[in-house]
C-alpha cells in the first residue's frame, strides 16, 4: 500500500440496507456500471461469504449494524499474470511429455527387440522340440508294445509305458501352451457348456469308483456359453485329472450361473495343503513339495494351460486352500 494505491486500483462499491441498495459507487471503474454493480453485489451477499471471487473482481463483505457494504476490486493485473503463467506451463509440460514420449517411442524399439526376439526364439524352440519329441515317443511306444507282444508285459514295460504318456503329456501341454502364446487357437461358437461339461466328467466317473473315492458332480443343465468348446474341455479335463491326482477320499464338482457369471468350482481334500491364496500353482512347472515328496507324478504344466484357456474367454481363475484343509480352483466367466 501506498499514497497511490487508491488511485492505481479499480473498484467499485454497493451499500445496503435492511437489504435494499442504497447506494452505489462505480466512480473508480470504467468497466462497471451500476446495473453491473448491483447485479455483481448481489450475486455476492447471496453466497453468504464474508470475502471471495466474482470473475475477476474480489469481494470484501462489510457488515456495521443493519448497514451491509459490498466492495469490489479489480484483480485482472494479478490474475492476468497468473493466468499466463499457468498456460505457459501446461504448455512446456505437454511439449515436455511428447518430446519424451517420441524419444522413448524411438529408443524403445531397440530395447526390446532383444527381448521380443529371445521371447519368439523361446517359443520356437517349445514348438520344435516338441514336435522332434514326438517321433522318438511314438517309436519308443511302438517297440515298447512289439516286446510286450513277444514276450509279454513286464515291469519294465509297463514303467516305459508311464514314462513315455507322462512326456507325451507334457510335450502335448507344452506345445498347446505355444500355440496359445501365438493365437493360434481359438474358436468362438455358442455351444450347450452344460453338455460338453458332463461329457468331459464322465471318463472320470470310473477312475473314481475303480479308486473308491467319492465324486459329487453338480452340473446346472441347460447353460450356454459362447468360445471354444474344445479348449473348455480341456480345461474341465485338466482340472478333474488334478484333482484326481491329489485328491485322498473326495472330488466335488461343480458348474452353475449366477446373474450374468458362469461358475466353474473343483475342490477335493489333499495332503499339506497350506490355508490362503494358491495362486503359484498356476505357475509353468511348479509342483509343491507335497507333491514331489509323495512320488506324485507330474510336470506342473496342467494349470498352466487351465489358466491361458481361461484368460482366453476373458475369465478369471484363482486357487486356495480351505480351512478344512481342502485344495479349491474356481473359475467365474
Amino acid at each position: 500500500m501506498s499514497s497511490e494505491t487508491p488511485f492505481d486500483t479499480r473498484y467499485f462499491s454497493v451499500t445496503y440496507k435492511d437489504g435494499n441498495v442504497v447506494s452505489v459507487n462505480v466512480g473508480h471503474i470504467a468497466a462497471i456500471d451500476e446495473t453491473a454493480a448491483v447485479k455483481l453485489a448481489d450475486a455476492a451477499v447471496s453466497e453468504g461469504k464474508q470475502r471471495g471471487y466474482e470473475g475477476i473482481y474480489r469481494y470484501l463483505i462489510v457488515n456495521q449494524g443493519d448497514i451491509k457494504l459490498a466492495i469490489f476490486v479489480d484483480f485482472s493485473r494479478q490474475l492476468t499474470p497468473a493466468a499466463n503463467f499457468l498456460s505457459i506451463s501446461l504448455i512446456v509440460a505437454a511439449a515436455g511429455i511428447v518430446v519424451v514420449f517420441l524419444f522413448v517411442l524411438a529408443v524403445s524399439g531397440r530395447l526390446v527387440k532383444p527381448i521380443a526376439e529371445s521371447y519368439a526364439r523361446q517359443k520356437r524352440f517349445v514348438t520344435d522340440a516338441g514336435h522332434e519329441l514326438k517321433t522318438p515317443l511314438t517309436v519308443i511306444s511302438a517297440n515298447n508294445d512289439l516286446t510286450e507282444m513277444e514276450t509279454g508285459p513286464t515291469e519294465s514295460t509297463e514303467a516305459i509305458r508311464k514314462q513315455v504318456a507322462r512326456l507325451t503329456a507334457m510335450v502335448n501341454n507344452l506345445t498347446l501352451l505355444a500355440k496359445m502364446d501365438e493365437n493360434e487357437i481359438y474358436n468362438n461358437e455358442k455351444f450347450d457348456l452344460s453338455e460338453t461339461v458332463l461329457d468331459a466328467l464322465e471318463s472320470f466317473i470310473g477312475i473314481y469308483d475303480r479308486d473308491k473315492k467319492k465324486l459329487v458332480l453338480n452340473v446346472e443343465n441347460g447353460i450356454t456359453f459362447s468360445g471354444d468348446s474344445v479348449m473348455i474341455t480341456k480345461l474341465v479335463t485338466i482340472l478333474m485329472e488334478n484333482a484326481c491326482k491329489y485328491s485322498l477320499t473326495f472330488t466335488e464338482f461343480g458348474l452353475v450361473k449366477s446373474g450374468k457369471n458362469i461358475q466353474i468350482r473343483v475342490k477335493n481334500d489333499a495332503r499339506g495343503v497350506d490355508k490362503g491364496d494358491q495362486s503359484k500353482c498356476f505357475e509353468r512347472f511348479y509342483r509343491s513339495d507335497e507333491a514331489r515328496a509323495g512320488g506324485i507324478e507330474g510336470s506342473g504344466i496342467g494349470l498352466s494351460v487351465a489358466k491361458e484357456i481361461v484368460s482366453r474367454h476373458k475369465g478369471k481363475i484363482s486357487a486356495v486352500g480351505t480351512d478344512d484343509g481342502c485344495f479349491e480352483v474356481k473359475v467365474v466367466f
